[in-house]
């Protein structure tokens, strides 16, 4: 039990300083493996995943008009346009 909830405590701290620096899918990949074991709803999710893309990508996921619904879909979206 302490173990579950430090882990957690580690991720999100982590989680909170993941940026992409290379390619969406290593971000995507990173921010997966942090979120697999927490109990994030889709708009935290969506919004720290959001969040850590480069900016490039982020004003080409806006163009795209990329529905904010799925986060699974935002995930994909973001891989493929990068």
């Amino acid at each position: 039990m302490y173990f579950d909830h430090t882990y957690q405590i580690i991720a999100l701290n982590k989680i909170s300083f993941l940026y992409q620096t290379k390619l969406a899918a290593m971000y995507a990949s990173e921010f997966m493996s942090l979120t697999n074991t927490l109990n994030l709803d889709i708009n935290a999710k969506l919004l720290q995943f959001q969040q850590g893309l480069s900016l490039k990508l982020k004003k080409s996921l806006v163009i795209s008009d990329v529905p904010l619904t799925i986060f699974e879909t935002y995930m994909q979206w973001a891989i493929e346009i990068d």
